[in-house]
């Protein structure tokens, strides 16, 4: 597994334009890693876009419709993947903490 993809692959994976990749990430704001003038996309990046590509293209949701649905079911993986990073900090510090303390 790759660690970051190029719009063009991406764009081939989920079979849209780059152009509407590129609308979704203006729309839905999405956070995306430059190198130089080149956009890099990581797995939660893919996963926003499987979202977003399903709730519009198969489920026939608006992308106004698909963003307030994201919204109300915290679907945003890129918060839950910070989330679940946050988590693990604070079990570490926790530990660290019981470990001075014990």
């Amino acid at each position: 597994m790759k660690l970051f993809y190029t719009l063009e692959e991406v764009a081939g994976h989920f079979e849209l334009p780059s152009s509407t990749l590129e609308h979704y990430i203006r729309y839905f704001n999405i956070k995306v890693q430059k190198a130089g003038k080149l956009r890099k996309f990581s797995n939660a990046n893919l996963l926003t876009f499987e979202k977003i590509n399903d709730l519009v293209n198969k489920q026939g949701f608006t992308l106004e419709g698909a963003k307030e649905r994201m919204k109300q079911k915290g679907l945003d993986p890129q918060k839950a993947d910070l989330i679940k990073r946050l988590n693990t900090v604070k079990e570490t510090l926790i530990l660290l903490k019981n470990n001075i303390d014990g």
